[in-house]
C-alpha cells in the first residue's frame, strides 16, 4: 500500500509545484521543499516510531511528495541558472550526476539490510545539506537570465541571503 500512496503523490506534487513557482519563487521552493523532504526521511529513522505503522507511511509518503515538487523544481531551475553559453553543457552534467545518483540509489537501499536507519540516513542528510546549501542560489523568478559568462558570475550579487520571496512587496 506505501507503494501506491509513493506513485499517487507524483500528480499532486506536479500540480502544485507551478503554483508554489508563481508565488514563492525558485530559490524558496526547492529550499523548503528539499528541507522538509530530508526531515521527513530522517525522522522515519527514529527507532521509537518505528511501531507506528501510519506515521511512517504518511512521513515517507510526504517525504515523496516535498522530493517530487524539488526535482520538478530543480529541472526549471538549473536551467535558468547557466548562462546561454553553457546551458547545455550544465544541464548535460545534472542529468549525468542525476543517472549516477539512480545507479547508486539501490546499493544504498540495500545497506539497509545492514543497518536498518543507515539508509534514511544517507538519503535524508543530503537533502537537508542541499536545502540549506541552496540559499546561497540567487533567485531567477522574473529576472532577466545570464547570457555570457561574466553576466552568469555577476548573475544575484545585488540579491539578500535572507530574502527568500522573489519579490519585495511581499
Amino acid at each position: 500500500m506505501a507503494f501506491v500512496y509513493s506513485t499517487a503523490v507524483e500528480v499532486p506534487a506536479a500540480l502544485i509545484t507551478g503554483f508554489l513557482l508563481k508565488i514563492c519563487g525558485r530559490r524558496l521552493s526547492t529550499v523548503s521543499s528539499m528541507f522538509v523532504g530530508g526531515v521527513c526521511c530522517l525522522v522515519t529513522a527514529l527507532p521509537f516510531l518505528q511501531h507506528i505503522d501510519w506515521l511512517i507511511t504518511f512521513l515517507a509518503t510526504f517525504g515523496k511528495f516535498c522530493i517530487t515538487i524539488t526535482f520538478n523544481v530543480v529541472y526549471l531551475y538549473s536551467a535558468e541558472l547557466y548562462p546561454t553559453v553553457i546551458r547545455n553543457v550544465g544541464l548535460g552534467s545534472n542529468s549525468v550526476f542525476a543517472r549516477i545518483g539512480a545507479i547508486l540509489a539501490p546499493y544504498v537501499s540495500s545497506l539497509s539490510t545492514t543497518s536498518p536507519m543507515l539508509c534514511q540516513v544517507l538519503f535524508g542528510v543530503p537533502a537537508i545539506v542541499a536545502g540549506v546549501l541552496a540559499l546561497l542560489l540567487p533567485e531567477t523568478t522574473d529576472k532577466i537570465l545570464p547570457e555570457t559568462i561574466p553576466e552568469g558570475e555577476d548573475f544575484g550579487r545585488g540579491q539578500k541571503f535572507w530574502q527568500l520571496l522573489p519579490r519585495d512587496d511581499f
